[in-house]
């Protein structure tokens, strides 16, 4: 990667930069370390001046925006010390509605919505366009549409933005109100010094290169519990920003690159969701695109999800001097999991990194050059421990490259690396090891490289699977000139690692269709993380799955018989049985009858799914129909339709399900839960059920609360395979407050395994009180765009 390129739109002042990397203190995984919260000073509305509440409010004042959308026409610029605080349901937008159509042949246009005609950086995947670079992007419905190559070729899902005429084409006009476009650079921007920025979501600024929708340009920002999503190119970029603090936000189906850093020192970014970043097309594999970038800064990176995004997940680039790559999900993003390249002083230890580098696009390769779970390239003073890497193009590779002199002219070369304690999985496939093309052939004893103690998993013992500049080795040999403590054995002897229930990445929680939970980027695509968070990269939201666990409840077998003394023959006995019966478990149950709300979908409704007993369905759009006794979802690659039934809002609260699934599940699988407590699209309880492509069925609980989504507990997994069609039946329960209980019922087929419960209880504040129900359901934005699913409901009933 270009130096120059990747500091070219953001060259500002040079700043003197330091080797020792500064103390970071490591808050608590999702939580906010900012002062505790203080009253408002005051509170704007959507119709009131906000921006003057903002850019001419005192220092140190608190402004609180209610619920509502933001239309936001020119950069908020807090003041110091001021606090920004979003309400539940308070949106920054810096889309404009496009309501204007007009007929035009077999097609629709807007007119005058565009700026005038503009150049931008950036490579884009495409060779043959560079469409990447258009900053205005348009949703319908919330959902993402593709680019046409002309008006001539626009289709229900695309559009064309001529900006030589500014004339907008759509192939089908959308109701008022639907259709969104891209349209104000950025949303808050200011070089004042501790700024609070929290509770909002922050969406559809068409920001530049290198540009967030975000700027935090001053010392000792807070920017926590945000929803930043469906923004042009960074979601937040920090920039000569030192000790500002990200915490707890999902960052998800940004255009380019979720969190970009440059120039900023003691920064500590922790807890949040990054997922499915690059939905506008830039370069895979190089580039600037993914979940986070470094650049010349140095930064605590710790208990984040980094799931499916379209690039590197994590990655420190040009001249970073000590970043702390610890404790994250790290997963599914389409190049490496972790980056670290001409830079010094970095740590990467006890993270998740699986099936990382597996999507590369246009330049992909299979080499250890081209990357892997975790991939050092010209870096130097670099610790890599304890880390689990598996399912990723590579393992662990260690790069030198012919690469030019920084401009300070000092020469960055890979040196001082040790690779200890972690356990890489390769048993299907890739490698291992050490290449260089600099030319110096002694690299490894020369400049400090080292592997001890890891732990290598592989098809075969004997697989050649290493590398140390000469070419492959099997274990046996690599032992003999690295890793002399590490250890090997074949996968099917390898026990399963559990899942850690405090880190595993959701669907976004607000996704975006056309995409990452949590993801979540969230209910996070989250492609690890988080995942979930896209999941790049995970995310969060953050589009919400780590490790797989293991793919049935683990029970204890009991003994077949009971061991007896044989009696003397001369004394009359019975004999004894052979077996003692042991009684099979009572397995949970769901009942399908009663509660004060049962709908059966006994209506014809061709967008939306109507209403029943006198309670409206509140999505009207064309992916849900009724009919037939069925309420149907017909989901595609990444599209995320939640659903809320108006009018019932209740502290407890039982929903009961029973639905099939149909069609083709692809990617992570397919999402289906049942919400309570709905205060916000982000603040709610979910129960869901997730279906893998492989057929395995689990139960989860999330938390969202403004687009920070946890799972609560852990994952379990029936023991039952699912088939199209096949029943599922789903109970969720949430009872009380401070805490509230919550129980996840799911039952499919009959027999050993057919049924598992859930259970967890939580106090977070906003959500101990009454909230709207409903559903969501999507399918993940891994999946091919071949898989398709049709979810039908026949039964969805409310008790309370």
């Amino acid at each position: 990667m270009s130096p120059t390129r990747t500091l070219a739109r953001l060259r500002v002042a040079a700043v003197a930069l330091a080797v020792a990397v500064p103390a970071l203190a490591i808050p608590a995984f999702g939580s906010a370390t900012a002062a505790a919260s203080t009253a408002c000073t005051v509170t704007v509305t959507p119709s009131s001046n906000f921006r003057a509440a903002v850019n001419s409010g005192a220092n140190g004042s608190v402004v609180c925006f209610a619920a509502g959308v933001y239309r936001v026409t020119a950069p908020l610029a807090p003041r110091q010390g001021q606090t920004l605080r979003g309400e539940p349901g308070a949106v920054l937008s810096g889309a404009v509605a496009v309501d204007s159509w007009a007929a035009s042949g077999a097609r629709y246009v807007a007119h005058g919505y565009l700026p005038a005609a503009y150049s931008d950086g950036g490579v884009c995947e495409s060779t043959t366009s560079n469409d990447c670079r258009l900053a205005e992007t348009l949703r319908v419905n919330g959902r993402l549409l593709s680019r046409a190559s002309s008006a001539a070729t626009v289709t229900a899902s695309s559009y064309y933005a001529d900006y030589d005429t500014n004339d907008i084409y759509l192939g089908v006009a959308p109701a008022p109100g639907q259709a969104e476009l891209s349209r104000t650079r950025i949303g808050i921007q200011s070089s004042s010094s501790d700024v609070v920025v929290e509770g909002f979501t922050i969406e559809g600024f068409a920001s530049l290169y290198q540009r967030g929708a975000v700027m935090v340009c001053g010392p000792r920002w807070t920017v926590q519990n945000n929803v930043v999503r469906w923004n042009h190119n960074v979601g937040i970029q920090l920039a000569l920003s030192d000790d500002a603090r990200i915490l707890s936000n999902t960052i998800d189906s940004n255009g380019e690159t979720g969190v970009s850093q440059w120039k900023s020192t003691g920064v500590v970014i922790s807890g949040n969701t990054i997922s499915n970043n690059n939905t506008d097309g830039y370069w895979i594999a190089d580039g600037q695109s993914g979940g986070i970038k470094f650049a010349e800064s140095t930064a605590l990176f710790s208990k984040n999800v980094v799931a499916a995004n379209k690039g590197v997940g994590v990655w420190a680039d040009s001249y970073t001097y000590g970043i702390t790559i610890d404790q994250n999900v790290i997963r599914d993003n389409d190049a490496d999991g972790v980056r670290f390249e001409i830079s010094k002083n970095g740590v990467i230890s006890d993270n998740q990194i699986s099936d990382n580098a597996l999507h590369l696009g246009r330049t992909s390769g299979t080499s250890l050059y081209s990357g892997g779970g975790v991939n050092i390239s010209n870096a130097s003073q670099v610790s890599i421990s304890g880390n689990s890497i598996s399912g990723n193009l590579n393992g662990i590779a260690l790069q030198d490259r012919n690469r030019k002199a920084a401009p300070s002219g000092e020469s960055y070369h890979l040196a001082d690396v040790s690779v200890t304690a972690n356990t890489v999985d390769m048993h299907d496939g890739g490698a291992t090891g050490v290449v260089q093309n600099s030319g110096i052939t002694d690299i490894v004893t020369a400049n400090n490289l080292r592997f001890n103690a890891n732990r290598y998993l592989l098809a075969s013992t004997v697989d050649k699977r290493f590398y140390q500049v000469g070419g492959a080795l099997t274990f046996a040999q690599w032992q003999s000139t690295q890793d002399s403590t590490g250890s090997v054995r074949r996968y099917s002897e390898a026990t399963p690692t559990p899942t850690p229930s405090t880190t595993a990445p959701t669907p976004t929680p607000t996704p975006d269709p056309s995409t990452t939970p949590p993801t979540p980027t969230p209910t996070p695509d989250p492609s690890t993380t988080p995942p979930t968070p896209d999941p790049t990269s995970t995310t969060p939201t953050p589009d919400p799955s780590t490790t797989t666990p293991p793919t049935s409840v683990p029970t204890t077998t009991p003994p077949t018989s009971v061991p007896t003394t044989t009696p003397p023959t001369s004394v009359p006995t019975t004999t004894p049985p052979t077996s003692v019966p042991t009684p099979k478990p009572t397995l949970p149950t769901i009942s399908l009858t009663g509660g004060k709300v049962t709908d059966t979908f006994a209506r014809r409704v061709s967008k939306g799914w109507g209403s029943t007993h006198g309670h409206a369905w509140t999505n009207k759009a064309q992916q849900l129909r009724a009919s037939g006794n069925r309420g149907v979802a017909a989901l595609s690659r990444g599209v995320w339709l939640d659903n809320t039934l108006q009018g019932i809002r209740k502290t407890n609260v039982t929903l009961t399900s029973r639905h099939r699934v149909l069609g083709t599940i692809g990617g992570t699988g397919t999402y289906l839960s049942l919400d309570a407590r709905v205060i916000a699209k982000n603040v709610q309880y979910q129960g869901t059920v997730r279906v893998l492509p492989n057929g395995k069925i689990s139960a989860i609980i999330y938390r969202l609360n403004h687009g920070a989504a946890r799972i609560i507990g852990t994952e379990v997994f029936l023991g039952t395979r699912f088939s199209t069609g096949s029943p599922i039946a789903a109970s969720f329960s949430v009872k009380g407050t401070y805490p509230t209980a919550l129980s996840m019922t799911v039952v499919h087929g009959s027999g050993a395994g057919s049924a598992v419960r859930v259970t967890a209880k939580d106090s977070t504040p906003a959500l101990q009180h009454s909230g709207g129900v409903g559903v969501t359901q999507g399918l993940s934005s891994r999946a091919r765009a071949s898989e398709k699913v049709q979810v039908r409901y026949d039964r969805f009933i409310v008790a309370y």
